[in-house]
């Protein structure tokens, strides 16, 4: 009898043991995930519509991760056709054209591409740009994306009158206080000269 009780404890010992090492095992894997995680650099590309005019589009380069992004190089594989190239090319502007040395966590570089007009407007939004970017962590682990941007993804980005934010009926207002300072100014002006005309 005591030797079937020595057998189960050892039992119930061994089987504790090993879910043990088990749980520990998982625990040092989900650490090391979460550090990962934590240094990760996770550059992102895309196009967004100008906050005050929504036919000004532009092209966004952001590091969404929680890590920087080093050594950040970008090939553009296919350029957008709307403009003539030589007023237009996304090769030459900032960033696409120098790469960036160390992209910061929510670090954002935009560059103004094209105003989508009526006269371009269907052009426009059957075309998208194809980049290529490559960067590193700071372990040195190395990333490739490509990205395809369609512009008919930015379409049906309208805005309100007034705006729909704090932020942006600061100056809706100022700008109408504006107006209407410069027509009474003129009013007066113009009450003025008249009243000069009568007492002539």
């Amino acid at each position: 009898m005591e030797s079937l009780l020595q057998i189960i404890f050892s039992g119930i010992v061994t089987a504790s043991t090993v879910v043990y090492a088990l749980l520990t095992w998982r625990l040092v894997k989900e650490t090391k995930l979460i550090r990962e995680f934590q240094i990760k650099p996770d550059v992102r590309i895309y196009f967004e519509r100008g906050e005050a005019n929504n036919k000004l589009l532009f092209v966004v380069v952001e590091n969404q991760g929680f890590g920087a992004a080093l050594d950040v190089n970008f090939q553009v594989l296919k350029n957008l056709e709307s403009y003539p190239e030589e007023y237009f090319n996304i090769k030459d502007k900032g960033v696409f054209k120098h790469g960036i040395v160390t992209l910061y966590p929510n670090q954002r570089h935009r560059y103004f591409i094209l105003a989508i007009e009526k006269d371009n407007y269907n052009k426009v939004i059957e075309e998208s740009l194809i980049i290529k970017t490559t960067y590193h962590d700071i372990t040195n682990r190395k990333f490739n994306l490509t990205f395809n941007i369609p512009v008919k993804e930015t379409v049906g980005v309208g805005l309100s009158t007034p705006p729909d934010n704090y932020s942006g009926r600061i100056p809706f207002y100022l700008e109408r206080i504006d107006k209407s300072l410069k027509s009474l100014g003129k009013s007066v002006d113009e009450l003025v000269t008249l009243k000069s005309d009568e007492t002539e």
